[in-house]
């Protein structure tokens, strides 16, 4: 308050409690915080996009992208900042953009609740790196999508890993099917796993049709098969007596029913 000449003469004020709104303030950064280390431990973003009015072009319209979604394109999070179009255009690498463009242009199917597609990106470091994105779409009253949300993982070394296995593959197979002697793989009843072209050959079996059978039964003759029988299951059950590569005589039988003499090396599989 003030007197005539306009000096104070008295002053009020007040006082308000703000801990309990800077603890909620604390908590809510906290809690994004352990989210972005959570994504980025997880090498998963996410993302929320909008559509345009009522045009519904995943090449237009806005979208928030996470941090996160940032790095896995290899980008800072202003470099982000644009369109699909262009963030497509950009880094999806060509041999993918036809089936990211297809995933994309879901949005525009009515029975569609969101996709699903892996493709890869070019980073600007000239690294490759594998990216799974997945998206629902949320709608309104009338069907209409009023918003789109998604996240992107880097799946990068799952791929990897992948891409090494198939090559392992393959190379196992080539070694089995070149060799020239007959290889074939048992588990410990005996029953076939593996039958290469060789041992197709050999017994007058194919390859589909010894798998799952019983070797002794199909490959031994009967008055032989009692012994082998036993061997196998000492095999199996022994371990510690198992001789990697121990070779031996037997007799063994074609599909036809015709014995004929063959050296085994036998080795175990761990």
């Amino acid at each position: 308050d003030r007197d005539a000449p306009g000096s104070a003469v008295s002053i009020v004020g007040f006082s308000v409690d703000v801990t309990r709104h800077q603890i909620l303030e604390r908590e809510l950064t906290d809690s994004q915080e352990a989210m972005r280390q959570a994504q980025r431990l997880a090498r998963t973003g996410h993302w929320i996009w909008y559509p345009e009015g009522r045009l519904l072009d995943w090449r237009r319209g806005t979208i928030r992208r996470s941090e996160i979604v940032a790095e896995l394109y290899g980008l800072e999070i202003a470099e982000l900042a644009t369109s699909n179009a262009n963030l497509f255009e950009r880094f999806v690498h060509p041999d993918d953009q036809e089936r990211v463009d297809a995933a994309y242009a879901k949005i525009r199917d009515p029975s569609a609740d969101g996709y699903e597609v892996e493709f890869r990106v070019n980073c600007p470091d000239g690294s490759v790196r594998t990216l799974h994105e997945l998206a629902e779409y949320e709608r309104d009253a009338d069907g209409f999508v009023i918003r789109a949300r998604g996240t992107v993982q880097d799946i990068s070394a799952r791929k990897n890993i992948e891409t090494a296995l198939l090559k392992s593959e393959r190379y196992y197979r080539s070694v089995l099917e070149e060799a020239n002697d007959a290889i074939v793989l048992m588990n410990t009843d005996g029953r076939v796993v593996e039958w290469n072209g060789a041992a197709q050959q050999m017994f007058g079996w194919s390859r589909e049709e010894a798998l799952g059978q019983i070797f002794g039964e199909m490959a031994i003759p009967e008055s032989h098969r009692h012994d082998h029988n036993r061997g196998v299951a000492k095999y199996s059950a022994r371990p510690d007596l198992r001789v990697r590569f121990s070779r031996r005589d037997l007799v063994a039988m074609r599909r036809d029913g015709t014995t004929f003499p063959v050296e085994v090396t036998v080795w175990p599989i761990v």
